[in-house]
């Protein structure tokens, strides 16, 4: 499973897989969010569904397919989030899709793609929500985007590009939502970024790099949204950080990874969406500095959506988890 978006009470989920919920589904599934269930809905793509948005009655999809919905698609459609038939929107890209992202009436695009929405556009494009037509908007990076944020003042953009718009920008760039140009942000990865996620001052970056922003900093790393792109250091007395839960979605089994900078007593629940305890892995527990992996099994639990909650000294952390069999 590659990408997923919540609608409602509803989970949308996209990858390469032919069975969702023990139920045959190509690609592309919808699921209960309480129940784990699969619905009905089944648009049934022929290949691997790389990204999936969720937006009101539309559920856009991109991957590398060419029919979905019951419609030849190239790599991007729209479906109709009741029935899963393609609607008449249909920008067509040359390459694959690998990330969506939407802001206003813009969807934005990101891929291995040279042309889209009738016009040659470069791995990264803003398409019109209606028509499908890619706006005026070119930032042209050099090569893939995987990731795509919208931001209030910029659209942040990550992959294995080098520079955008002819400038240097290595895997990350801040680019003007009005001319697509980069800003003067530059936290120079020193691999590929496959994430991005923006809160309040902070872009949340992931991916294969060990530095950024001018520091060394292993796959996961915050970074000030102004000028110069600078790694935020680890506050003082924040005992733990980079919760991780991998795999996620997982099967039977996954590991729930943290670190903590000193020792502390660490709390680690499990809760079903209902906010009801379903799991207890650690209550309290003195726990050395360091990395620590505390694999988890699912059994007993219903599919569906968890959420994993750590608690080390003064720091408290939520991840999202889900159970798909």
């Amino acid at each position: 499973m590659y990408s997923w978006s919540i609608n409602g009470s509803t989970v949308y989920a996209g990858g390469g897989f032919a069975h969702v919920a023990g139920q045959p589904r190509n690609n592309i599934a919808a699921v209960d969010a309480a129940t784990g269930v699969a619905t009905s809905w089944n648009p049934n793509a022929d290949r691997d569904v790389y990204a999936v948005l969720a937006s009101g009655s539309t559920i856009y999809a991109g991957g590398l397919y060419s029919f979905i919905g019951g419609q030849a698609r190239s790599r991007i459609a729209a479906l109709d989030a009741s029935t899963g038939n393609a609607t008449a929107w249909n920008p067509a890209a040359d390459g694959f899709v690998q990330t969506l992202a939407k802001s206003g009436s813009t969807i934005y695009v990101g891929g291995g793609f040279t042309s889209i929405g009738g016009v040659l556009r470069s791995y990264l494009a803003a398409l019109d929500q209606t028509t499908g037509n890619a706006t005026a908007w070119a930032p042209e990076p050099s090569l893939w985007v995987y990731a795509i944020w919208p931001g209030t003042s910029a659209i942040y953009a990550g992959g294995t590009f080098t520079s955008v718009g002819g400038q240097a920008r290595a895997h990350i760039a801040a680019l003007d939502p009005v001319s697509g140009m980069p800003t003067a942000w530059n936290p120079n990865s020193s691999g590929p970024i496959s994430a991005i996620a923006v809160s309040g001052s902070t872009v949340y970056v992931g991916g294969d790099f060990a530095n950024i922003g001018g520091s060394d900093h292993h796959f996961l790393a915050g970074i000030h949204d102004g000028p110069v792109g600078v790694q935020l250091p680890a506050p003082a007395d924040h005992a733990a950080a980079d919760l991780g839960i991998r795999p996620n979605p997982f099967h039977a089994t996954t590991d729930i990874t943290f670190s903590l900078a000193r020792p502390s007593p660490v709390t680690l629940r499990i809760y079903d969406v209902s906010g009801r305890q379903v799991a207890q892995l650690a209550d309290a527990s003195p726990m050395e500095a360091g990395f620590h992996r505390v694999p988890f099994e699912s059994r007993g639990l219903a599919n569906g959506l968890y959420l994993c909650v750590l608690t080390a000294g003064p720091r408290h952390e939520v991840r999202r988890m889900a159970v798909f069999r």
